[in-house]
């Protein structure tokens, strides 16, 4: 719903325009009914309206004061003019100042609601384009997280697979050599003490890192600086140097870096010094190299949580070893609380993030694709750092169920619990939180599994162990009816009905177990 405003000096005008125009219907919400301009400016200042439908001609201040007030303004504010005949002149004169719709007196509805249209149709437009463009937007600030994320994972050395790493690399760097480029990583740390960092880092880290992508698209500049990390008061980046020399890489690398330092000094004030920087003749070289050396240190949290990180790795994917798994995840989750939740959001997809890559490589089963696309979103929901570690235990417990070919009694396991609790009214919440996985997962995996949906299961396990109590006990067939959790025994006797083909009673009398005619 667009908002609307109207002014003319004519009460019955005025009063006509808020009365007979069904606004409403139009896709507008009437905000004020004005008798002059300078109420309409000060509604402008306020809270501009989508579209001003005003007189041309007022006593203090016109409809084409206000319209040059809204051109100067660069309000987004639609207008449309009403004039007599021998206003013409000004009419057409308003065109200098955006005015593309006006009506004559005496106003005709008709000729006034197509106007009106049309003006909606000029927001629809305006609008999709907007929403279209903030959803481009929210899109490539996903892909640079990934990508980010890329980079971090690689420098950690938990991508050791070149080819995936080569594909990535040329869509990033299309124009750049994989074998040839020098890359580099690079730590800077800026001191706690600065006002700076202490009062403005939260805020002006974002500053400090569109200077540093500025710097490095520079002509002058020979390096290409992906930041990566700004965690508490360290940066951490990785680097290419984009051109090939015939001396040292590195001794270029560090000219460029200790320009960029001496830029970040003067224009913020900071005192930032260069503590980590490792060049490396390529590519190649770096995967090499970490898979030799470990992985180059990364700052806060992360640099503890790697040895955590390849233990869950190494755990989850060999078999028997799921209480290990478990283990490290919930050594890892213990971190949680030492980060701020978005952080802890962001390190707990780091932690998974690598596992789903690997699995890719090898060939990763459909089912554990589905747990870790369910794990993804999960944790973009997950409020406190309890959640978060919930849903790391859950996808932990299921993927080694999947990876291990437990999956295979998923269904056997899941007959085991309804049998357990066949007295109950079982519901899909209560079993899913059993196996720690979502409502919505479990079901998917359990039909993919069974074949079938879980209340039809739960319903033919039912009627299985009625059948076995009917055959072997002298229950009364009511008293039947409540061990397997009906209340009533008409809605029993159907569901029995429809699993063996008769009434209990005539079941159990076939079974040779009693009677049929006093049981019931």
């Amino acid at each position: 719903m667009y908002s609307v405003a109207i002014a003319d000096d004519e009460v019955c005008i005025r009063e006509g325009l808020r009365d007979l125009v069904e606004w409403h219907k139009l896709g507008f919400s009437l905000v004020g009914a004005f008798e002059d301009g300078d109420e309409l400016i000060s509604l402008l200042e306020r809270q501009p309206p989508d579209l001003l439908v005003t007189d041309i001609r007022m006593n203090r201040c016109s409809g084409l004061e206000v319209a040059k007030y809204i051109q100067e303004h660069n309000l987004r504010t639609r207008v449309i003019l009403i004039s007599g005949y021998k206003e013409a002149d000004l009419a057409m004169s308003a065109i200098r100042y955006g005015v593309k719709n006006y009506v004559l007196k005496p106003v005709d509805l008709d000729e006034l609601t197509e106007c009106i249209q049309n003006v909606r149709t000029e927001l629809d437009t305006e609008q999709a384009a907007y929403l279209k463009q903030e959803k481009l937007t929210q899109t490539c600030s996903k892909i640079e997280d990934l990508l980010n994320l890329f980079f971090e994972e690689m420098m950690r050395g938990s991508l050791q697979n070149q080819r995936l790493v080569r594909r990535m690399f040329h869509l990033i760097y299309p124009n750049l050599s994989f074998e040839q480029n020098a890359c580099f990583s690079l730590t800077l740390h800026i001191r706690q003490n600065n006002h700076f960092v202490r009062n403005q880092w939260a805020h002006g880290r974002g500053e400090l890192s569109q200077y540093i992508n500025s710097f490095a698209s520079s002509s002058s500049c020979r390096i290409e600086i992906r930041i990566i990390s700004d965690q508490d008061d360290r940066l951490l980046a990785f680097g290419l140097l984009r051109v090939q020399v015939s001396g040292s890489a590195r001794s270029v690398i560090e000219k460029d870096i200790a320009a960029l330092c001496d830029g970040l000094r003067t224009t913020f004030g900071v005192q930032i010094n260069l503590e980590g920087l490792e060049v490396f003749s390529s590519i190649p070289a770096m995967l090499s190299s970490l898979s030799d050396a470990g992985p180059v240190s990364l700052p806060c949290a992360l640099e503890r949580l790697g040895l955590r990180q390849k233990q869950f790795y190494s755990a989850l994917l060999e078999p028997g070893k799921e209480p290990q798994a478990i283990q490290a995840a919930e050594c890892f989750a213990s971190y949680f609380e030492e980060l701020e939740p978005a952080l802890a959001k962001d390190a707990a997809k780091n932690f998974l993030y690598p596992l789903s890559i690997k699995l890719k490589e090898e060939g990763i089963p459909p089912l554990a694709a589905l747990t870790l696309d369910e794990a993804f979103l999960e944790l973009d929901r997950a409020e406190d750092s309890a959640a978060l570690r919930d849903v790391l235990l859950k996808t932990t417990r299921s993927l080694s169920a999947v990876l291990h070919g437990t999956s295979s009694d998923f269904v056997e396991r899941t007959k085991e619990y309804i049998f357990e609790h066949i007295g109950q009214d079982l519901s899909l919440e209560d079993i899913a939180e059993h196996f720690y996985l979502s409502p919505s997962h479990f079901s998917r995996t359990f039909k993919a599994q069974a074949g079938e949906t879980l209340i039809r299961f739960i319903s033919r396990c039912k009627m299985e162990y009625a059948a076995q109590l009917l055959s072997n006990t002298n229950l009364k067939i009511y008293d039947v009816c409540e061990q397997v959790g009906y209340k009533s025994l008409p809605h029993f006797n159907k569901l029995f009905k429809a699993y063996t083909g008769m009434q209990p009673s005539g079941y159990r009398q076939r079974m040779h177990m009693g009677g049929a005619g006093n049981d019931q």
